[in-house]
């Protein structure tokens, strides 16, 4: 592997990269600010939700 012959992935990896940055920064300022309800079963399910639910306070308890 040489940067000449893999300059093209290496470039759309950093770009990819950037691009996840970019979102998370933008979902951790935006996360305080934005109401959501989780019911408890997509809760369970997908992890990647606990933050949303955690920074509005609230359980996720379908009420």
């Amino acid at each position: 592997a040489s940067l000449s012959l893999d300059y093209a992935k290496i470039r759309k990896a950093a770009i990819e990269a950037k691009k996840n940055e970019y979102l998370y920064n933008w979902v951790m300022r935006t996360i305080r600010n934005t109401f959501i309800h989780v019911d408890q079963r997509f809760l369970d399910m997908c992890p990647n939700l606990e933050p949303w639910v955690a920074a509005s306070g609230t359980a996720a308890s379908g009420k």
